[in-house]
């Protein structure tokens, strides 16, 4: 899996990364699909965004309980460290080691210290498929 990194943390655009590594795209396409307003500045998503996204982009996807990271098999998104505001920070895995999206995280994490997972994950087969950038309806409708 390739990495792909998020604008910036501020951006919080770290689940739009996370949906780019899996379905094999770049960011400005991952992006594309989640058709976010043109005045947007700050882009948080929740899993069904992320859901939404992976589809578009011709990926299937389960949602799935975990309690420990052996338990994730096969490429996922995880969301980890949940804020006391309740938002969290969306991290990819290749089925054996992290990938964050973070500036200045490269490379692939095979510890989990430190990466809280949040009891849910984003299973995903990475079917890429082009066409299905043509869709231009919102998943924020």
């Amino acid at each position: 899996m390739r990495r792909v990194q998020q604008q910036s943390f501020e951006h919080a655009d770290c689940g739009v990364a996370c949906v780019a590594m899996l379905a094999s795209c770049s960011y400005q396409q991952a992006f594309e699909v989640f058709g976010f307003a043109e005045d947007q500045s700050v882009f948080f998503t929740r899993h069904h965004h992320l859901i939404s996204a992976l589809e578009k982009l011709g990926c299937a996807v389960k949602r799935k309980q975990f309690r420990s990271w052996r338990e994730i098999s096969g490429c996922a998104i995880v969301a980890v460290n949940r804020s006391q505001d309740g938002y969290w920070h969306w991290v990819a895995f290749d089925g054996e080691a992290v990938i964050d999206p973070l500036p200045g995280k490269a490379g692939r994490k095979t510890g989990f210290l430190g990466l809280r997972g949040a009891g849910q994950y984003l299973l995903c087969d990475g079917k890429y498929k082009l066409g299905a950038l043509l869709r231009s309806d919102s998943i924020f409708e």
